[in-house]
């Protein structure tokens, strides 16, 4: 079944302060992809063509998404890729 099971966390608090509940971000982008993870369905071009501008682009972390204080982690369908450049 892989990394992640049907129970898998969809976001981490990493911030000290209050923040919205996580529930008032389902209608999110993120989170409704980690929701469609969590599920095992797949992902199309367009998503995997955001998740990765998304991470790229943020400063916070290198395999997740920060929204509103909560980090949605993507490290189960993330690949690193060596480069060789000459």
């Amino acid at each position: 079944m892989g990394l992640f099971n049907r129970s898998f966390m969809k976001a981490i608090k990493f911030v000290q302060w209050d923040v919205p509940s996580l529930d008032s971000l389902c209608n999110s982008k993120v989170y409704l992809l980690r929701e469609k993870l969590n599920r095992g369905e797949c992902m199309s071009r367009e998503e995997k063509n955001w998740l990765c501008e998304e991470v790229n682009s943020n400063t916070y972390f290198r395999t997740a998404i920060p929204l509103q204080g909560w980090r949605f982690d993507f490290f189960d369908v993330l690949k690193k890729y060596l480069v060789n450049q000459y």
